[in-house]
């Protein structure tokens, strides 16, 4: 029988079920099952499923076992007790930490590692070692140091965080040695997308979802359609402040993703920037865009030049397009309009920074089938407006709201009239 003040401490609200005995809470134990058991661990932090395992040999042996160790989350550093000062502190670079804990929790169970901290090839040797079933990884570190081929083949997912440094330099280095037959999913943040990268990529027949975040890309012009012809299946793209040597090069590249990788479902281009210093344009991207017939989710943000000529070619072109976003493309009334009569089966719209926007616009939304929509930033528009458009939108059930709008009193209403809307407001999201 353990008190329950020791209890508090070593199992950290692991279960509440205590009883009275002679004026002191106590628990037994041994009233747990071991399916209970592992069920409750299945809630357990890193940090307090290594103090249940210091319990007993019993609960050493069940916080031990595969299952509860499939997904490991490291984004908050490694815990290691000490003993002379009988508490717990992060050890959140410490090699020797992160080797303890795949030594003595992680083994073929393991699927899934988030490390968001520096990575070593002694960490992944073991890793590869212990956990030869891994199947997504999403780590911090040089790639030009770090050697990706130690990792099993067998991984789909691969999330590699690179040094912002990286982006004066490929981040390939030992990558070319890295069997990617299974790859699905490839994100890349900072460093420099080569032909050489996606010659890698182009070993994986699966690879369905692809992005970049902070790369320059170093192709040469005549090399551009690597990028269609390695993701034959691909049915994400997304490009996010990435540097290109140029709009046209940009413009050539959509062009060829679009006409050759037929499954494109979803394309997300944020915030791109030339050598040149030559401006985007957003209606020539759409033009490039509308040769891919099953795209679903398109979504443009920090591009000038959106036009109604554009949009008119979006309805009739992409039939299937059911989530849009122009974020700070100048959105205009007769944008708007072109929009809710052109799509008629839209579900989501995203018209973040579209400064241009009145009420007039807006209006042209109403009694529309939409589902969510975000208007952060959208300053001209009143609050009367928007509870108006709101309330004739039958299906809506999120709602950003402005940051410049009258938020207490919108919420107010809406709440009163659509009990079941979420309604965030911009100004929060973004502090």
């Amino acid at each position: 029988m353990l008190s329950l003040p020791f209890f508090s401490v070593i199992y950290s609200n692991i279960v509440k079920m205590v009883c009275e005995s002679d004026g002191q809470y106590t628990l037994d134990i041994g009233l747990l099952t071991d399916d209970a058991l592992l069920h409750i661990f299945s809630y357990l932090n890193i940090l307090d499923r290594s103090i249940a395992a210091r319990v007993s040999r019993r609960w050493n042996c069940l916080a031990k076992q595969g299952e509860l160790w499939r997904t490991v989350n490291l984004n908050n550093g490694i815990h290691t007790y000490s003993e002379t000062s009988q508490s717990y502190f992060i050890l959140s670079y410490q090699e020797a930490a992160i080797l303890s804990l795949i030594n003595n929790y992680l083994g073929p169970c393991l699927r899934q590692i988030h490390f968001h901290i520096p990575v070593t090839n002694k960490i992944l040797r073991l890793l590869a070692l212990r956990c030869p079933n891994l199947e997504m990884i999403d780590i911090q570190g040089d790639a030009n140091k770090v050697d990706l081929s130690l990792l099993s083949c067998k991984l789909i997912t691969i999330y590699l965080h690179l040094p912002l440094e990286s982006v004066k330099r490929s981040p390939i280095g030992k990558f070319a040695l890295f069997p990617l037959f299974r790859l699905e999913n490839f994100y890349l943040q900072h460093g420099q997308v080569t032909d050489k990268l996606l010659c890698r990529l182009m070993q994986s027949y699966n690879l369905h979802s692809v992005a970049f975040e902070g790369c320059h890309w170093q192709l040469k012009p005549y090399k551009i359609a690597l990028m269609s012809l390695c993701l034959p299946e691909l049915t994400h793209l997304e490009l996010i402040s990435c540097q290109f040597p140029s709009y046209r090069f940009l413009n050539r590249l959509v062009h060829h993703v679009a006409t050759k990788c037929t499954h494109l479902e979803s394309f997300i281009l944020i915030q791109p920037s030339s050598m040149d210093g030559a401006p985007a344009d957003c209606s020539s991207l759409i033009i490039e865009i509308c040769d891919q017939k099953n795209l679903r989710h398109l979504q443009l943000g920090g591009i000038h030049g959106l036009t109604v000529e554009a949009v008119v070619l979006m309805s009739h072109s992409l039939p299937n397009l059911t989530d849009i976003g122009f974020i700070h493309c100048h959105v205009t009334n007769d944008i708007m309009k072109e929009i809710s009569h052109g799509f008629p089966n839209l579900i989501s719209l995203d018209i973040t920074g579209s400064k241009c926007l009145s009420n007039i616009g807006l209006k042209y939304l109403q009694k529309h089938a939409i589902e969510i929509l975000k208007l952060e930033s959208c300053g001209n528009l009143s609050c009367d407006v928007i509870v108006d458009t709101v309330l004739t939108l039958p299906k809506l059930h999120t709602l950003v709201l402005p940051d410049t709008t009258n938020y207490e009193s919108c919420v107010e209403i809406l709440t009163s009239k659509k009990p079941k809307l979420d309604i965030l407001n911009a100004g929060l999201l973004n502090p």
